[in-house]
């Protein structure tokens, strides 16, 4: 079976000579599973056959849906909002989940206070606790976070479920239809790269003044290793292998 990776963005160069890039931490996790990749440059306006892939996944990016969005986003968001209406598996991270947010008509902006950064602890709501993407992974979690935008707003009108949050956000996952999800989160970043986003932010945040060295301290006595990716990445495998086999049957 095979998932598109579909690539937004890039890692520092440090920290891809090191661990590689948005690409190889996705492939590898889904590797585990049985699945091939592929990789999918949306920034240059590829989209993948649905003929030809299973499911999708969306990496993180520098980019922004809200902040003088780049040309691509625009093309690429049409082409989710076409994805939503065929249900065709989708899991957006990070920017993804933006972009996937944008797609389906929920407010995404810059959040008010500074970056989400470290290891971070979410709640799932009650559509959390039974929904699949969540298999095995108990009510309060912890996860590796660095984003400054937010999905800050559902439709009332939509089928949207909200499946976890915290008090910096609420909107930390997203299930738009039975197979099509997205999480503010990194599921596929490591205690050790999270470690080396902190440094790098952790040093303009310090300069800029949004970080005092205590905060500082306290984001770097957070980074814990966790297994939640780990379990998102199964689970969605687990969704996508079964709507595959549902369709064949």
């Amino acid at each position: 079976m095979k998932l598109a990776i579909y690539i937004t963005g890039s890692t520092y160069t440090d920290i891809s000579n090191r661990y590689g890039d948005f690409e190889d931490w996705f492939a590898l996790h889904v590797s585990r599973y049985g699945f091939e990749t592929i990789p999918v440059d949306v920034r240059r306006g590829e989209c993948a056959d649905l003929e030809d892939v299973d499911g999708i996944m969306i990496t993180g990016s520098s980019a922004s849906v809200c902040t003088d969005p780049e040309p691509w986003i625009h093309t690429a968001i049409e082409h989710l909002q076409e994805i939503l209406t065929f249900d065709f598996p989708v899991l957006g991270v990070c920017f993804g989940h933006q972009i996937l947010a944008a797609a389906a008509g929920c407010t995404v902006e810059r959040h008010p206070e500074r970056r989400e950064l470290g290891t971070v602890q979410l709640s799932q709501t009650p559509a959390g606790q039974t929904h699949p993407l969540f298999q095995d992974i108990p009510m309060q979690f912890a996860v590796q976070e660095t984003h400054e935008d937010i999905v800050s707003a559902v439709p009332n009108t939509s089928n949207i479920s909200i499946l976890a949050g915290n008090d910096y956000n609420s909107f930390q996952a997203l299930a738009y239809t039975d197979h099509i999800f997205s999480v503010q989160f990194h599921p596929e970043i490591t205690a050790d790269i999270i470690q080396a986003y902190i440094a790098i932010y952790g040093k303009e945040l310090r300069r800029s003044g949004e970080l005092s060295p205590a905060d500082y301290e306290e984001i770097e006595q957070s980074v814990e290793e966790t297994n939640t990716g780990e379990l998102v990445f199964r689970n969605f495998c687990r969704i996508v292998r079964n709507k595959a086999g549902s369709e064949y049957s």
